[in-house]
C-alpha cells in the first residue's frame, strides 16, 4: 500500500497578519517603557545626582581628614594635611589636598602627594571647612620660652628653677632677631613672660607680629600686668610692692591649687610684690585671692576675654615687680608656679572639623558632617 507524503501545515495571511499587529503593539509598549525609564532615571545636573556627589566627597573627605597626623595648612575652601603611610610613592607621610576656588559652579579638586588635580565633585556652589582646636595633655616635660628684657640675675634664678625641674628653657630678649624670637616662641610649649618686658612698647611685639594685642596659641604664663590686658585677661592690675607672703586660696578643685586646700597658703619666705588683676575678663577663674582681689587667674582655651577668646590657657601669676626675686617663693609658691607653667603647656591642636557641601543650586541637597580627628594634630605656628 502506497502512503502519501505529509503536506507541511502553513499560517494563513490573516494569522501573519495579526502575529505582525500583536508584536507592533508589544514593540511599541517595551520602547514606551523604556523611554519612560530613561527619563525617570536622574542625569549629571539633576539634583539627586548633585546631592549624592555631594554626599560622597563630603564622607571621603571627612574619612581621611580623621586621620590626619599634621594640618599643613587650611582656610575655609582649602585644606591640605598629611596622613600616615599608605604605601605610595616613598615611604613617609602622604600629603592630600582638597581645594575649591571660591566661584560657583567650579569644581572641588583633590591632589595627592603633589600630584595632578583630580574632580571628586562638579558644580559646587558652597565649601565650608572648619577647624576646632582643643588642648591635650603635654607628653613629658615643657619647653619653656621665657621673655625678657636683660639676662640679669632674676632672670638666671628663674632659668636655673625651672631647669633644675626638667624644663627646657629659651631665655628670649627685646634685642634677639625677629627669626630668632618668632622660631624660640613656635617651638616653645609654654611662654612665660617676666615682669620687665614692657611689652605694649617692646621690640618681642613686633616681632611677633603683633600690635597691641596677643592672642597665639601657645599657652601663656603672666607675671606682668601690662600683659594681662595685651592678653585680654583683665581691664587693669594693682602691684602690691612688698605687701605680704600670705595669699587665699579661693578654689582646690585646679590642678594647681589642689594640692592646697581653701584659705590662707605663705607662698613666700618673706613679704612678695604681689600683683592683683582688676576688671577680670569674664572667662576667667580665679583661684587665689589678695584682700579679696583676683590674684591667681587662668584661662581655659576658647573662654571669654575682652579681646574676644583665649587661643590657648593662660595663668596669671600671684607676684609681679622688678623687685620679685624667684628663690625669695618657698616650696608652696614654686608649686604654684610650676604647676601653671606645666598646665598652660598643654599643646594646642585640631580636635575636630565641620564641613559644609553644596553642589547644585538647591539648598536641600547641601550636606553638613562633622569629623573628630582622631591624631589631634599640634597646631603650627603661632
Amino acid at each position: 500500500m502506497t502512503r502519501l507524503p505529509a503536506t507541511r501545515r502553513s499560517f494563513t495571511l490573516v494569522e501573519v497578519v495579526l502575529a505582525m499587529v500583536i508584536m507592533t503593539i508589544l514593540m511599541g509598549g517595551m520602547a514606551s517603557a523604556i523611554v519612560l525609564a530613561s527619563r525617570v532615571l536622574p542625569d549629571d545636573n539633576h539634583p539627586v545626582t548633585l546631592q549624592r556627589m555631594a554626599t560622597t566627597t563630603a564622607a571621603d573627605l571627612a574619612a581621611e581628614l580623621a586621620t590626619a597626623t599634621r594640618i599643613i595648612s587650611s582656610s575655609a575652601r582649602m585644606i591640605e594635611f598629611q596622613v600616615p603611610d599608605r604605601g605610595h610613592g616613598a615611604a613617609g607621610p602622604e600629603t592630600i589636598r582638597y581645594e575649591w576656588s571660591g566661584t560657583p559652579l567650579d569644581p572641588i579638586e583633590r591632589t595627592y602627594n603633589g600630584g595632578s588635580p583630580v574632580t571628586v565633585a562638579t558644580q559646587v556652589t558652597a565649601f565650608d571647612l572648619a577647624l576646632q582646636t582643643d588642648v591635650r595633655r603635654l607628653q613629658g616635660l615643657p619647653r619653656v620660652a621665657m621673655f625678657t628684657d636683660a639676662l640679669d640675675a632674676p632672670v638666671t634664678a628663674r632659668q636655673s628653677l625651672l631647669e633644675s625641674w626638667g624644663f627646657e628653657v629659651d631665655v628670649i630678649l627685646s634685642t634677639d632677631t625677629a627669626g630668632d624670637t618668632v622660631t624660640a616662641a613656635t617651638t616653645a610649649d609654654v611662654h612665660y613672660f617676666l615682669l620687665d618686658i614692657w611689652f605694649a612698647d617692646g621690640a618681642i611685639l613686633s616681632n611677633l607680629g603683633a600690635s597691641s594685642t596677643l592672642n597665639l596659641a601657645r599657652g601663656a604664663v603672666i607675671e606682668h600686668g601690662e600683659l594681662l590686658k595685651d592678653y585680654g585677661l583683665s581691664s587693669g592690675f594693682t602691684v602690691l610692692l612688698a605687701n605680704s607672703s600670705t595669699v587665699q586660696v579661693a578654689d582646690d578643685t585646679h590642678v594647681i591649687t589642689a594640692a592646697f586646700p581653701t584659705g590662707n597658703l605663705m607662698i613666700g619666705s618673706s613679704a612678695l610684690p604681689l600683683l592683683n588683676a582688676t576688671g577680670k575678663a569674664s572667662g576667667g577663674q580665679t583661684l587665689v585671692t589678695y584682700s579679696a582681689a583676683d590674684n591667681l587667674t587662668v584661662h581655659e582655651i576658647h573662654s571669654t576675654t575682652t579681646n574676644g577668646t583665649a587661643a590657648a590657657r593662660r595663668v596669671k601669676l600671684p607676684w609681679a615687680d622688678a623687685t620679685f626675686y624667684v628663690n625669695d617663693l618657698n616650696d608652696e609658691g614654686k608649686t604654684l608656679l610650676r604647676r601653671s607653667l606645666i598646665w598652660a603647656a598643654a599643646p594646642v591642636c585640631y580636635a575636630r572639623a565641620s564641613v559644609t557641601l553644596q553642589c547644585g543650586a538647591e539648598t536641600s541637597g547641601q550636606v553638613q558632617t562633622e569629623v573628630h580627628l582622631l591624631n589631634m594634630p599640634r597646631v603650627e605656628g603661632l
